[in-house]
């Protein structure tokens, strides 16, 4: 009755779910290569400005803000030829001009325009003003940046580029190579399809479900073909099955069945809320000291623990693009983003010093 009750289940699951596991598994092997598209760090980095001009020292960037803020950490960039300084935080202010203090004006049309212009040289074919998620940003919470303006160009790379019309923000750049990669790869595999992937809870309730379903298909399979292999195990028989593709689904169900199983089960548990209770120890046990996420979690930022004035920083470092000063793990830091690097440097550790050394850092990680 059992085995009944498993050779059913196999037969059905797997006559609803092959063409998807199939699917899977195809997709990701040009995963492996290409990926969904996006406008990523590098990329932003690249068109990036230096930073440059007149900048005031820690105490009087801190000094505009109301007695309540409580800033966590903060970055630099320029925007437009002229440096800004952005706060996180409660509290805080919108973004200022860091040589003025003053806020950056509102986005225009001319400040979409010279963003465009930045990403792109090629001359415009079309300017669309969306209020509609698609396929290239189907992501629900990008619906708080609409209108969202999506330029195509006329160049051979038919490059698309998707700009938040609230903050100015590139939201997503593509070509017409990358979209067909992600139509082979990242959109099939991710279930990245817009009608789906715009309804988080319904996008994660099908990722779960269907691998769910998939992990009780494969484990009903693998059991059927242990207890095959079981029983023939006298009679010498590779496979109790003559007809080739039979015996073909038995073989390579019985070596792979395992790795289908983990593969199913690891895209379930990836969206599942897993207990607090499985995932890490009662509070009162936490070991805190290496949790505190970056900006760390002792409230207001404190100006005379950055004892290493970050201009100094800018100044040694070659090319800075962005730097960012908050707390990690109760250190102070300054990170400083150029090109092809991210390079940290303790900022509670050195006094104020002209001839700052650039090989003085508290660690370098390669990145973005």
């Amino acid at each position: 009755m059992f085995r009944k009750i498993l050779k059913l289940t196999h037969k059905i699951l797997g006559l609803l779910l092959s063409i998807l596991f199939l699917m899977w598994f195809l997709s990701g092997i040009v995963m492996i290569y290409h990926s969904f598209p996006r406008a990523s760090q590098q990329d932003k980095l690249e068109r990036q400005q230096v930073i440059d001009g007149n900048l005031p020292d820690m105490e009087t960037l801190l000094s505009v803000l109301p007695d309540s803020a409580q800033v966590r950490s903060l970055s630099m960039e320029m925007y437009f030829d002229r440096p800004v300084v952005h706060f996180r935080g409660k509290n805080t202010p919108e973004t200022l001009y860091a040589d003025s203090l003053q806020p950056v004006e509102a986005i225009n049309d001319e400040t979409i325009e010279r963003t465009a212009a930045q990403w792109c040289s090629s001359p415009i074919l079309r300017v669309d003003s969306m209020y509609k998620l698609d396929q290239w940003i189907p992501f629900g919470r990008l619906r708080e940046e609409f209108p969202i303006y999506k330029y195509t160009f006329a160049d051979d790379g038919r490059h698309e580029l998707y700009i938040s019309s609230k903050t100015g923000r590139v939201l997503q750049f593509t070509d017409k190579d990358q979209r067909l990669w992600a139509w082979l790869g990242a959109i099939p595999h991710w279930a990245y399809f817009t009608s789906l992937r715009q309804n988080q809870v319904a996008w994660i309730n099908f990722v779960k479900w269907s691998s769910g379903i998939g992990c009780i298909m494969c484990l009903a399979g693998l059991i059927l073909s242990i207890q095959l292999a079981w029983r023939n195990r006298h009679k010498k028989l590779f496979s109790p099955y003559r007809k080739r593709w039979f015996k073909w689904h038995y073989v390579s169900g019985l070596i792979f069945g395992i790795f289908t199983i983990t593969f199913a089960f690891s895209g379930m548990m990836s969206l599942m809320d897993i207990p607090d209770w499985m995932k890490k120890a009662p509070k009162e046990k936490q070991d805190t000291s290496r949790r505190i996420p970056w900006g760390g979690s002792e409230g207001r930022f404190v100006a005379s623990a950055y004892r290493l004035d970050y201009r100094e920083v800018l100044e040694a470092v070659d090319s800075v693009k962005k730097h960012r000063m908050g707390n990690l793990a109760k250190v102070s830091l300054l990170q400083a983003y150029h090109r092809f690097a991210n390079n940290q440097y303790r900022c509670d550790r050195y006094n104020s010093n002209p001839d700052f050394p650039p090989d003085r850092r508290y660690g370098t990680e390669r990145g973005g």
